[in-house]
């Protein structure tokens, strides 16, 4: 980092604070990062009306640095205050040799959009929110400059090139903030770090934001049910009480054991189905008291959720415009309006041009928060404790940037994210400690700390109803849309390092894969859902669904504790996307990878993936096994070949050879051992593997044993065997049959050339022990 200044733009002028400094004081201290050194600058006079203080943290354990600028009006007027360039354009990055290899990561901080990019790509020109990253592939060198904090400012990174030089500007808008005199405001803080790891750099960030705003996080991500919308229509053909009904029966019988608990109620509930309604009730579709709903999915261990916009106000059919209409968003006078023509209920009966459109509520007004408050405290006394609040641009501004406002009440607040996250904070507060909330169309980052999970990509697997101007009408589900898997699988590859660190990351949203979904579809959604290891809502009708395809959402159940790193997310850049998802699994007993890849085009993919690039060493041997094929692929010791037909994903557990009898794989979870698998021991003196394997009571499946050359099972009975001739070795199925939630097993095995010899080595054992 070379010739960087501190730029303030104030009342339309830029400022260099670093120019005229009146006085440095160097400071030693801690905090939670670690040991630092800090240089303070005050700089400025009173003379100009402005006073900055700009502080220096560099920490001595690692390579990174903090910059944050204070400034303070020491005048008798008003200042605006427009963007605080931390980093300004003006200074350099050096990345070493290849600087035309190098790529940027380009964050949207909304569900789209969201790519890694080569830097000297569409007039070398990028721009990032909150993070920023740039990595030289030829040089192996990373530049992280990202915001440490974002919670009242706007924060964005822009890359830019020329003439081999490589320029960042990190910068805070305050987006024309009013500065009254004698007051001072600071601005968010970024972060520098240089890293031969670039996968390192981002899950490093991402670790020290959680470990300054200490987010809630759930114990576990949310598994639950969204009916009324796929298969069968709770909207038009049938009342969605029954619905409901009807698949919490079937959840509880069908999926017992599964956790399937919280049950997503949309749209329906509201009185017209009009957003805004959101206390006014649909009898016709919920023809009893929502109390009486809640015992009722309570008795069957569930509970009930609703989908809410909490920033939406409709202009026609509700009195609640004239009700509210003193404290919506404005931009040049006029209210700021989502302009969907709401094509739900008594609005969707009207012809396009007459149906309601929704204003924004001003999360920096008392009513506001006295609405949002009043709102969600009476969903919780009625039970409630789900949440998708959606379409949350609405009040964001800034970020992501849609709707942008300049009227709004609290002045004191930065608009963007300070007033939006004064309504999230009341939502979170009133639904209560053990409400579970996902946001949903809105910024992502910033709702660290106010939410459970956050929904980083657009939709997908959701149906609709039976209504005209849908895109699935007159169906009520679209098969075959690779370009929206590509999006959803690329967006949950360049965001991946937040999941759980500063929320569940929701990436697919909806489970759907009931026919007439073809089944590599089906395939494809089920893996991707495991390996994302996020939260799960599923989208068929389980009180009709088959056997088949249920085994299928079994799979993905319950979730991994851990989210799939992308392997190709800084090779496979824009216009490319990710295909390679490495999910390391780590057990008390081993750990193991577990590699999908993916193909969303027409045509079959092969490739050869070389073992670093799935962060395994070189040296030992590995034995491969193929989840969806239930095959045995041998060993290998430095690459992985790949082939994947059109439109299609392959699941690999790729694990570390062992000389004994050891597990290679199982047909119960796509981790292979990572939710089903307890316990699994090789007990050499005795020569017998022992297990302890999780299941729901009633639930079946396999176990597949490799059996290097030389062994063999003492006895054959429980068990299924076959030679494999590539390497001689054996492979041995054991089934397992859970008559109870936790089922132990043994199977003993010899040497062939010892076998003549078994009854004085076994004497008095017991051969096999089944449950």
């Amino acid at each position: 980092m070379e010739s960087f200044s501190l730029v303030w733009e104030v009342d339309d002028s830029q400022i260099r604070c670093l120019e005229q400094t009146d006085s440095v004081e160097m400071r030693q201290g801690e905090d939670l990062h670690g040991r630092y050194s800090e240089l303070v600058a005050d700089c400025g006079a009173s003379s100009t009306g402005k006073k900055f203080a700009i502080s220096f943290r560099l920490y001595e354990e690692e390579c990174f640095l903090t910059i944050k600028a204070r400034v303070k009006n020491v005048g008798n007027t008003v200042i605006k205050l427009g963007k605080c360039h931390l980093l300004h354009e003006s200074g350099n990055i050096d990345l070493g040799e290849g600087a035309e290899e190098t790529v940027v990561l380009c964050q949207t901080a909304w569900v789209t959009d969201n790519n890694v990019k080569k830097l000297y790509s569409e007039n070398n020109c990028h721009r990032s929110k909150t993070v920023g990253l740039l990595y030289n592939r030829s040089h192996k060198l990373a530049f992280n400059c990202s915001f440490m904090t974002f919670d009242k400012i706007n924060t964005e990174i822009e890359y830019s090139a020329s003439h081999n030089k490589i320029h960042v500007d990190g910068y805070c808008d305050f987006d024309d903030y009013e500065l009254q005199p004698d007051q001072e405001i600071e601005s968010e803080t970024i972060g520098c770090d240089w890293s031969y790891d670039p996968y390192a750099s981002l899950e490093n960030w991402a670790a020290k934001v959680g470990h300054y705003y200490k987010p809630r996080i759930a114990p576990k991500p949310s598994v639950g049910w969204l009916g009324g919308w796929t298969w069968r229509d709770g909207f038009t053909e049938q009342t969605y009480e029954e619905l409901v009904l009807e698949n919490s029966a079937a959840i509880q019988m069908r999926l017992e054991g599964f956790d399937v608990t919280n049950f997503w109620v949309s749209i329906g509930n509201l009185k017209h189905m009009l957003p805004g309604n959101w206390t006014a009730f649909n009898k016709t579709t919920f023809p009893h008291d929502f109390e009486w709903l809640v015992s009722k999915l309570a008795k069957n261990g569930q509970r009930l959720g609703f989908w809410v916009a909490p920033f939406w106000i409709p202009d026609k059919l509700s009195p609640l415009f004239e009700e509210h209409k003193h404290h919506l968003l404005k931009r040049q006078g006029e209210f700021v309006k989502c302009d969907s023509r709401w094509r739900f209920g008594k609005s969707g009966d009207l012809p396009p041009d007459e149906r309601a459109g929704f204003y924004c509520l001003d999360g920096s007004h008392p009513d506001t928060v006295d609405f949002l408050k009043r709102t969600f405290e009476f969903y919780q006394k009625l039970g409630i404790r789900y949440y998708m609040i959606d379409f949350l641009y609405a009040g964001s501004g800034s970020t992501p940037g849609h709707f942008p406002y300049d009227e709004y009440f609290d002045r004191s607040k930065v608009k963007g994210p300070e007033v939006y996250r004064e309504a999230l904070k009341t939502i979170r507060e009133a639904a209560g400690e053990d409400a579970y909330i996902l946001s949903s169309t809105g910024t992502t980052f910033q709702n660290i700390g106010c939410v459970d999970a956050v929904r980083v990509a657009p939709d997908c697997g959701e149906g609709r109803p039976l209504i005209k101007g849908m895109n699935e009408y007159p169906a009520m589900y679209t098969i075959n849309t690779w370009n929206l898997i590509r999006t959803v699988s690329t967006t949950m590859a360049n965001t991946y390092f937040t999941d759980r660190k500063l929320y569940y990351n929701d990436a697919f949203n909806v489970m759907t894969i009931d026919k007439p979904i073809p089944l590599n579809e089906a395939i494809i959604t089920v893996s991707m859902f495991a390996l994302s290891g996020g939260p799960v809502m599923l989208g068929d009708d389980i009180s009709t669904i088959g056997e088949e395809r249920l085994a299928l959402i079994k799979k993905a159940l319950p979730p991994y504790n851990k989210m799939a790193k992308p392997a190709d997310l800084f090779d496979a850049v824009y216009p490319d996307w990710p295909k390679i998802f490495n999910l390391k699994v780590e057990k008390g007993w081993d750990e193991w990878n577990v590699i999908g890849v993916l193909n969303t085009e027409p045509t079959t993919v092969k490739m050869e993936l070389s073992l670093d690039k799935l962060e395994l060493e070189h040296g030992p041997t590995y034995t491969v096994f193929d989840f969806w094929n239930e095959m045995y692929l041998g060993e290998i010791k430095d690459r992985l070949e790949v082939e994947v037909p059109p439109h299609h994903i392959r699941v690999f557990r790729i694990a570390r050879s062992r000389p004994h009898p050891w597990l290679i794989g199982t047909d119960m979870h796509v981790t292979q051992g990572g939710v089903e698998i307890e316990r699994l021991e090789w007990n050499p003196n005795r020569r017998y593997l022992s297990g302890v394997c999780i299941r729901p009571k009633g639930e079946a499946g396999n176990l597949f044993l490799k059996l290097p050359k030389g062994w063999k099972p003492v006895q054959y009975e429980g068990i299924q065997t076959a030679k494999v001739p590539m390497d001689q070795s054996l492979i041995v199925l054991k089934p397992l049959v859970f008559r109870t939630e936790t089922l132990t097993w043994r199977i003993d095995f010899e040497l062939e050339d010892e076998a003549q010899h078994h009854n004085l080595l076994h004497v008095g054992e017991e051969r096999v022990i089944l449950e």
